[in-house]
């Protein structure tokens, strides 16, 4: 077994996990998309930055213990919590029309 096998393995379970993220991005965002619904009946305004912020420490806290790159994990919590925003705004705006 050479290094092409190994780099074929590796990429398989790059594209494996990557799938994978994809697939739980799609559930957050939809899991967003019913937190707005609700807000949107409720009257809460759209952003929320306790919560953001509270989300954020969650996750620094998670790559102290796990030895995660900060700034990857927060690049990756900022386009998550960008992409739940732009759906619920797509949301308020059908809602208002």
């Amino acid at each position: 077994m050479g290094l092409g096998y190994e780099v074929e393995t590796l990429r398989e379970e790059i594209k494996r996990l990557t799938v994978r993220i994809i697939e739980l991005g799609w559930r957050r965002v939809n899991l967003a998309v019913e937190v707005g619904k609700i807000k949107k009946s409720s009257n809460l305004p759209l952003e929320d930055p306790v919560v953001e912020k509270a989300l954020e420490e969650e996750v620094l806290r998670l790559c102290d213990l796990q030895g995660v790159d900060r700034r990857f994990a927060l690049n990756l919590l900022n386009l998550l919590i960008s992409e739940s925003k732009r759906f619920q705004k797509t949301l308020f705006q059908e809602f208002s029309e």
